[in-house]
C-alpha cells in the first residue's frame, strides 16, 4: 500500500511496480480459502490496469481482466465489495473493446457493469460512476450497431450520474462534465442539456461545505467550462443561453477565487436559520461522500448520504421560494443580464488557452 500511495502522489512508475511486486508476493504467500484472497487477486488487478493506463501495454489489460475475474469469483454472493468486482471487470472488457473492438468484450462489459449498477442501493457513492461506466458502454454499443434503444440507455445513464444525489458531488460533477465534454462530439448525446447540467453543476462542486484547500484544488477542474458551454450554445443559435452561461459561471468561480460575497452569504443574511442548516448539511455531505466503502458507523452507510442529500435538496428548494432568492444557485436568467446593456452596447470577452 506505501508504494501505491507514493505512486498515486508521485506517478513514479518504478513504485507502481514494486506495488505490483508485493502484491504479487502476497498472492503467493497467502493460503487458499483465507477471506483476504479475492481482494488481493482485486488490488493485483487495479495495479495493472493502472499500468496499461500509463504504458499501454495490452498483456497488463489481459492480466487485469485475470485478476479481476478471480476475485468475482471468489468473492461471495451479498458480499458488500460485489458489485466493485463486477466494476472493475466490466471496466477492463470496455478498455479491451476500446483497444482492440472484438464485441464479445463490448457485451461482456456491458453484463458486468449491468450487474454493478442493479447491485448498487440509492444513495451509495458509487452510484453515479456505475451509472457513467455503463453509459459509456452503451454509447460504444451504439456507434457499433446504430440501434435507438442503445443510445436512449446511453442518455438516461448518462443524466442519472449527473444528478447530484446519486453521488459525491466532485464525482457527480466530473461524470457530467465529461458527458458534456463528449456530446460536443457527438450531437445524438444532447449537448445542450450536458452542458446546461454541468453548468448547474457548478455551485455546488465549488461547495461551500468544502474546505478552502479543496476549493482551491476543484477550481482548475472548471477551466473552460464556460467557454465549451457557450461555444456549444452559439453553435445552436441559443445566444441568450450562452450569456447566461458565460457569467454564471464567471460569478461562481470569480467568487471562490477571490473570496467575494457568495448567494450562500446572500442567504445568511437574510435567513440564517436556514443559511446556517443548509451549510451543516453541505458540510456533512461532503464528509460522508468521502467516506470508507466499507461503513463503520451510522453515519457511513448509504441510507445516511442519500437522507443528508435529500434534506440539501429540500432545503435548496426551500431557499428558492423566498422572495429575492428565486433562483439560488442558478444562471441569472437573459433578461435579468439585459438591464447591463441599458445605456449602451455590452461586450462580453472570454478567452481560452
Amino acid at each position: 500500500m506505501s508504494y501505491c500511495d507514493r505512486h498515486q502522489r508521485l506517478g513514479a512508475i518504478n513504485d507502481l511496480e514494486k506495488a505490483m511486486e508485493c502484491r504479487g508476493r502476497a498472492l503467493d504467500l497467502i493460503p487458499d480459502g483465507h477471506p483476504y484472497v479475492p481482494s488481493f487477486h482485486a488490488d493485483l488487478g487495479t495495479s495493472y490496469t493502472e499500468r496499461f493506463g500509463r504504458l499501454g501495454e495490452i498483456d497488463d489489460l489481459q492480466k487485469s481482466i485475470e485478476c479481476f475475474s478471480r476475485a468475482l469469483d471468489l468473492t461471495p454472493q451479498c458480499h458488500p465489495h460485489l458489485p466493485t468486482r463486477y466494476a472493475d471487470l466490466g471496466v477492463s472488457y470496455s478498455d479491451r473493446y476500446r483497444r482492440l473492438g472484438a464485441i464479445g468484450d463490448l457485451e461482456k462489459s456491458i453484463k458486468c457493469l449491468t450487474h454493478a449498477l442493479n447491485l448498487t442501493p440509492d444513495g451509495h457513492p458509487a452510484l453515479s460512476s456505475q451509472c457513467f461506466n455503463l453509459a459509456m458502454s452503451y454509447h460504444d454499443q451504439y456507434k457499433r450497431t446504430a440501434d435507438l434503444p442503445h443510445l436512449r440507455s446511453s442518455l438516461d445513464l448518462f443524466r442519472k450520474c449527473s444528478q447530484p444525489l446519486n453521488g459525491p458531488t466532485r464525482d457527480v460533477f466530473t461524470y457530467a462534465l465529461k458527458w458534456a465534454k463528449l456530446a460536443s462530439e457527438y450531437s445524438y448525446l444532447n449537448p445542450i442539456e450536458a452542458f446546461r447540467t454541468t453548468v448547474d453543476l457548478l455551485p455546488h462542486f465549488i461547495s461551500f461545505g468544502a474546505t478552502t484547500a479543496q476549493r482551491y484544488q476543484d477550481l482548475p477542474l472548471t477551466d473552460n467550462v464556460a467557454v465549451r458551454a457557450a461555444f456549444v450554445a452559439i453553435q445552436f443559435s441559443e445566444y441568450n443561453l450562452a450569456l447566461e452561461w458565460l457569467e454564471h459561471a464567471r460569478c461562481v468561480v470569480w467568487n471562490q477565487t477571490l473570496m467575494l460575497r457568495s448567494p450562500m452569504e446572500s442567504l445568511h443574511q437574510s435567513y440564517p436559520v436556514l443559511a446556517s442548516r443548509l451549510q451543516s448539511v453541505s458540510r456533512q455531505l461532503h464528509h460522508a461522500s468521502a467516506g470508507a466503502s466499507a461503513p463503520s458507523s451510522v453515519s457511513d452507510t448509504p441510507q445516511y448520504r442519500h437522507r443528508l442529500a435529500r434534506e440539501y435538496d429540500d432545503l435548496i428548494t426551500t431557499a428558492r421560494l423566498l422572495s429575492g432568492f428565486e433562483d439560488f444557485l442558478r444562471p441569472t436568467k437573459f433578461n435579468g443580464l439585459l438591464r447591463a446593456a441599458r445605456n449602451g452596447p455590452t461586450v462580453v470577452s472570454s478567452c481560452t488557452s
